[in-house]
């Protein structure tokens, strides 16, 4: 049960979309501007700075981590999420 609420819980952190609410903050649209897709690269074409490229990045790096370093923080319940993905995986496969 708690590996069901630590994933749902890394999910909704993992929802949230920073590059749309840093363009949203400098007062525009990522899915009218550019090439609709909410990505950094499309908030530095919409905006026309770098500094809200840089907080796309960052805060799309940082909900990344901070899932990771919640679900290590949660391993007190039993859970011993892997830090890395098995060798297979990080070779690309069989």
């Amino acid at each position: 049960m708690w590996l069901i609420a630590i994933a749902f819980l890394c999910y909704l952190i993992g929802s949230i979309p920073f590059s749309y609410l840093v363009a949203k903050g400098y007062g525009k649209n990522l899915y009218q501007v550019g090439s609709g897709n909410v990505g950094a690269a499309n908030v530095y074409r919409a905006t026309g700075k770098v500094e809200a490229m840089f907080l796309a990045v960052i805060g799309d790096v940082g909900k990344g981590a901070l899932a990771i370093f919640l679900s290590q923080k949660l391993s007190f319940l039993g859970l011993h999420p892997p830090a890395t993905l098995p060798p297979p995986l990080e070779e690309g496969g069989t």
